[in-house]
């Protein structure tokens, strides 16, 4: 059974919650909170009950969507990513530190700091 519902003005169901009492998984999808339309289809997925999924099944993930060619291309990664990603994109378009950061609504060492994590080597 899938059961589909929108988030009142609070984020939270309106009307009762018993409707999730029977429930094995609960989804959440949000906008990501450095989202710029630029970017196209980005959401963030928050498991908010989760009874048959542990470790790496139940991490919060980000999924994106982007066109090329015709052809929609889906991509996954770690929420923690999609702020970095999106710096990277912009420094690759030529924008400075301080155009980033505006872009963004971050400050300049915030915005600096992604773009030093983007470079760090994976372990």
């Amino acid at each position: 059974m899938l059961l589909v519902h929108h988030a009142g003005k609070c984020g939270q169901q309106p009307g009762t919650s018993k409707r999730e009492d029977v429930l094995d998984t609960i989804v959440e999808v949000r906008r990501p909170q450095d989202y710029v339309a630029s970017q196209g289809i980005c959401f963030e997925l928050h498991f908010q009950k989760a009874r048959q999924l542990y470790g790496v099944d139940a991490e919060l993930f980000q999924a994106s969507c982007e066109v090329r060619n015709d052809q929609a291309l889906w991509g996954r990664g770690p929420i923690s990513n999609v702020r970095q990603d999106a710096a990277q994109r912009l420094r690759h378009d030529g924008m400075s530190l301080r155009q980033i950061a505006a872009e963004m609504g971050t400050s300049k060492s915030t915005a600096a700091r992604l773009l030093d994590e983007e470079q760090a080597p994976l372990l």
